[in-house]
């Protein structure tokens, strides 16, 4: 997994659970078989291999709760928030989210607490609730210096780059523009630094979005493109090409290069759906309507705003549904317009 081979590291962690069935049921083998099971859904949060992620998730649930190890609990309930924010039941993966943290609070576990802060931003991001994950996000950020920047904590990317990554969006999206592009910019430094390609792919859309709000699009490109060359550079990092893509495509369109962003709109959503992820698909549809009203094809973008506003009012996304707001307005008024009105 540290090396980003996912599909491998997905088949040795499930050889070792064939393997733990047939040893008997100590405290010790079973502990073994929680931790396998969170390995697991590391390495198949990247991949998507979604089709046994949950039922993973709830084993492990049920043997920490069986040891009554709140520890291991605590890691489980981090998971299960990531899971549930990956499907867009964003109400339920905060709950899981508090009970995290109460039991890092309650057995003072850092590790948990730094993972679940940067997780957590991602879940805050996805309610258009901007502001609350800042003080978590930035506690990570103060506590994982040193050695720790580059500790996985067991997880596919480094927290510490994970934590920026997310404090970039949230800074970016309250207008703290240049904060959210130096935080970005430090992200992508760790990672690189670190020589972990998978957590460079991923941090390249903290900077790129904050650059994107800026308005310096030639910088976002040319962030985003590094991003989207190594997801698509033989990793197994199909989530990480879906992230990048659209904000990528946002670019180009905002550029006059509507061919190359409209296609890469299509492919990046498309992916999304074939992965069965559903975090900011509201939001990545609202762009490649802003991306068609660019390109003057205004029923088009009509379509798309009014399909990102149905999800995200559905999924109690109020920033992604100011957003196809704002677009739906866009469209009128360019409608207007060409009426001569």
């Amino acid at each position: 997994m540290g090396r980003s081979a996912h599909r491998e590291a997905m088949e040795h962690s499930e050889r070792a659970l064939e393997a733990l069935a047939h040893l008997p049921e100590t405290r010790e083998n079973i502990e073994h078989a929680i931790d396998v099971r969170l390995d697991l859904r590391s390495t198949m949060l990247v991949i998507a291999e979604s089709s046994r992620f949950l039922t993973y998730l709830s084993e492990a649930e049920t043997l920490a709760q069986s040891l009554n190890d709140r520890s291991r609990l605590g890691w489980v309930c981090a998971s299960m928030m990531v899971y549930l924010w990956r499907v867009a039941d964003n109400e339920r993966a905060l709950e899981y989210g508090r009970r995290a943290a109460a039991i890092a609070s309650e057995i003072g576990d850092h590790g948990l607490r730094a993972v679940l802060n940067a997780y957590l931003g991602g879940v805050f991001h996805a309610l258009g609730d901007y502001r609350s994950p800042l003080e978590g996000l930035s506690e990570t950020v103060r506590s994982l210096q040193g050695d720790l920047l580059q500790e996985r904590f067991r997880q596919w990317a480094l927290p510490s780059v994970i934590s920026r990554t997310w404090l970039a969006w949230c800074l970016a999206e309250l207008g703290q523009l240049s904060e959210a592009v130096a935080v970005g910019e430090e992200g992508i430094r760790i990672a690189e630094t670190a020589g972990h390609r998978g957590t460079t792919a991923y941090s390249t859309w903290g900077a790129g979005y904050a650059y994107l709000c800026r308005g310096d699009f030639n910088q976002a490109i040319s962030v985003l493109e590094r991003g989207l060359e190594l997801a698509e550079g033989g990793l197994e990092l199909r989530v990480a090409f879906n992230l990048v893509g659209s904000p990528l495509a946002r670019a180009y369109s905002f550029l006059g290069r509507h061919s190359e962003g409209l296609s890469l709109h299509e492919r990046s959503i498309r992916e999304a759906q074939s992965l069965g992820a559903l975090y900011w698909n509201s939001l990545f549809v609202a762009w490649q309507g802003e991306s068609l009203l660019l390109a003057e094809r205004l029923e088009e973008a009509g379509e798309c705003a009014r399909r990102s506003l149905g999800l995200a009012h559905e999924r109690k996304e109020r920033g992604n549904e100011a957003w196809a707001l704002r677009l739906l307005g866009e469209i009128a008024s360019c409608a207007e317009r060409s009426d001569g009105e």
